[in-house]
């Protein structure tokens, strides 16, 4: 069966059994998209990265008259993640002539991947302090990072309406999941903030249930 296993790196493993692969393959397509990420990495990070495999089916007895518009997507889509170092791509003759085992995976084991992921974290939560200057943001972001919270993409940011006009200050934000940290002298705002959509905590007994929830 098709299948890839992230290694930890940015390199994928592919497997598979050559002489049953056409089970798992449609006669109607020829273009297809896999994705997956670690259980261990996911625990630490829940941004984290998805790896992502795109597989052309190019057999030649397997061709139909779309083969040709879904080549040229799977191009197109390779033009576009080219630079993404959790994307992969492959093709079912060279899955069938055993093509990608020459090439140098990496391979990491669990703990050296934790131990490195929070490193790279404790480095983040590192250049948000500097960006704080409230002696409770710094407190707070103490006690986030002791909690395995990764670290924010950015401190001290202004919320704005349509209009421009700022409503909110948010010391620490994780802006895709639209999770903002707010200090008591901000208390005022945080009915605002969550009127236009974003999840406020501002005690520590807040943590868990903001984090869950986003």
């Amino acid at each position: 069966r098709v299948g890839f296993k992230n290694r930890g790196g940015p390199n994928l493993c592919i497997s598979t059994n050559s002489g049953h692969l056409a089970e798992y393959l449609r006669a109607d397509i020829h273009f297809y998209t896999y994705a997956g990420i670690r259980m261990a990495r996911m625990k630490t990070d829940k941004n984290a990265p998805v790896s992502v495999l795109a597989l052309l089916d190019e057999r030649p007895g397997s061709r139909t008259s779309h083969y040709e518009e879904e080549w040229n997507g799977f191009w197109q889509f390779c033009n576009v993640m080219q630079f993404n170092r959790s994307f992969t791509a492959a093709s079912t003759v060279g899955l069938d002539q055993h093509a990608y085992v020459a090439l140098d995976v990496q391979t990491i084991d669990a703990a050296t991947m934790l131990a490195s992921s929070a490193s790279l974290d404790g480095e983040a939560w590192s250049e948000i302090r500097e960006m704080l200057f409230d002696d409770e943001a710094k407190r707070m972001a103490d006690l986030l990072e002791e909690k395995g919270i990764p670290a924010p993409d950015d401190a001290g940011v202004e919320l704005t309406d349509n209009s421009g006009m700022v409503f909110a200050e948010v010391e620490l934000v994780w802006t895709e999941r639209k999770i903002g940290y707010m200090t008591e002298d901000h208390q005022s705002e945080r009915a605002p903030a969550e009127r236009a959509g974003w999840r406020i905590f501002m005690a520590a007994d807040e943590i868990d249930r903001v984090f869950e929830e986003g």
